[in-house]
């Protein structure tokens, strides 16, 4: 399953890159993300490791998820990053993808800064949960707007994660 979604920020790229290259911010601004923790490095890691928590919601049905995740591309360069599953136990798990990508908008002109993040998931196994694209698709779309407050409030954004 793969889930796109796509929104302007009103924050220079710098800052929403910050965002979305640490996975413990995540809580604070998407929605199936419960709980991000750091993680204890193993030899492979190319990056550094979180333990993250991932819920998704249907009405009364509920699925909780937890999975290692390691930043195995960080380009702030270009604003790109991107979290693969990476469990360290020798066993096969399905994939877990998340990339972010944050780029200055263009057409913001002299007015005030606004990135464009784009947000791509991938998950490899199978959904035991009917409708978790459309559930994945709707937590993509909110977490733009959750960022941008984020972001506007000086005491709750990158700084204070």
């Amino acid at each position: 399953m793969d889930v796109e979604a796509s929104a302007l920020v009103a924050a220079p790229a710098p800052d929403v890159f910050g965002m979305l290259d640490d996975l413990s911010t995540y809580p604070r601004w998407l929605g199936i993300v419960s709980n991000a923790a750091r993680a204890s490095p193993l030899p492979l890691d190319e990056g550094p490791a979180w333990v993250v928590e991932l819920v998704a919601r249907l009405g009364p049905i509920s699925r909780r998820k937890r999975v290692r995740m390691v930043r195995t591309l960080h380009r702030g360069d270009n604003g790109e990053v991107r979290f693969e599953r990476q469990e360290g136990d020798g066993r096969d798990h399905s994939p877990w993808v998340l990339t972010g990508l944050a780029t200055p908008d263009d057409a913001a002109g002299a007015g005030p800064s606004q990135t464009r993040v784009n947000l791509h998931i991938h998950y490899g196994g199978s959904s035991r949960l009917p409708g978790m694209d459309i559930l994945l698709r709707q937590e993509a779309k909110r977490a733009g707007e959750r960022l941008e407050s984020l972001l506007q409030r000086p005491d709750q954004g990158a700084a204070g994660a």
